[in-house]
């Protein structure tokens, strides 16, 4: 579960950095990383192949504490940096409407775990992808006039 959730951020590390080099602007800096991520997943020829933190999450009973404590962690280091990184943005660029960044960036993780899911669900690789774009969407309409 370590592993997976290091290399994890190792590619969102990556992926960052990427974005950051292409733009020093919050906004735009965090909608090139949604592009680089959801290319990613694009070219993963058969899907993803399944989000271990959510087969531990359904079946946590089957795990020890510890484990059980890795899958909620790894849902709160999303949530941490994901909302660091809304916080840098919503500074710049108030949000629409009354949204928590935390929510938001919660909203990030079930867009993700369900779009693998129905990926893997519907026999139809392109699924994650297009709603890890969706998501770019709406924190587009979120922040920008």
């Amino acid at each position: 579960m370590q592993r997976y959730l290091d290399q994890e951020w190792a590619v969102f590390h990556q992926l960052f950095e990427q974005a950051d080099a292409l733009s020093e602007e919050p906004l735009h800096g965090f909608l090139i990383f949604f592009k680089l991520f959801a290319d990613l997943m694009a070219d993963l020829p058969s899907g993803h192949p399944g989000c271990l933190v959510a087969s531990y999450v359904y079946s946590e009973h089957l795990f020890s504490p510890e484990v059980r404590s890795m899958t909620t962690e790894g849902h709160r280091i999303w949530r941490r940096r994901f909302g660091e990184r809304l916080c840098i943005i919503a500074e710049k660029y108030p949000p629409k409407g009354d949204i928590c960044l935390n929510d938001l960036a919660d909203m990030l993780s079930a867009v993700s775990d369900g779009g693998i899911i129905l990926s893997k669900s519907l026999h139809d690789p392109v699924v994650l992808p297009k709603q890890i774009i969706l998501y770019r969407s709406f924190i587009k309409a979120t922040f920008v006039d």
